[in-house]
């Protein structure tokens, strides 16, 4: 990624969500490994918010300027039925003359396993209307984020 780099990665796009493997795997080959067929690319930050909603409910504010174009290198696996087995994703963020790489990696199994779900105990959850007014907007992390990408 040559020392450029955006917001700080917050959520890789997320390979669960059924139209975000069929956008990066637009060409069905790929390179055989241990862990599956494997597919990689990278990514700005523009293509996966206007793709995944999860993507643009973690970023909570669209990428614009030197954020939007920002690139996320990506790696997917997947199995002989088309199932994700592993995602990874990185990314640089340089920041003066010192860089940060975020990776992400993921392993998904046991595909079709019978799952039971506990809810948390009531004192133990929060609701994000109830979220400290002091917690840092989205917006301006990401914009402070892009000033120390540009030297600022």
């Amino acid at each position: 990624m040559g020392g450029k780099g955006g917001p700080l990665f917050l959520q890789h796009p997320d390979v669960l969500e059924p139209v975000v493997p069929a956008a990066l795997v637009k060409d069905p080959s790929g390179k055989h490994s241990r862990d599956g067929l494997r597919h990689q690319g990278t990514l700005t930050y523009a293509e996966p918010y206007k793709l995944s909603p999860g993507f643009r409910a973690a970023l909570r504010t669209k990428p614009t300027g030197e954020s939007a174009k920002a690139e996320l290198s990506w790696r997917l696996w997947l199995d002989g039925k088309g199932l994700p087995r592993r995602a990874a994703v990185s990314e640089t963020l340089a920041v003066g003359k010192s860089s940060l790489t975020t990776t992400s990696d993921t392993r998904f199994s046991g595909w079709g396993s019978k799952v039971t779900v506990t809810a948390p105990p009531a004192d133990q959850v929060i609701d994000e209307k109830d979220l400290p007014s002091d917690a840092p907007d989205p917006k301006e992390l990401v914009n402070t984020l892009g000033s120390h990408r540009n030297g600022g």
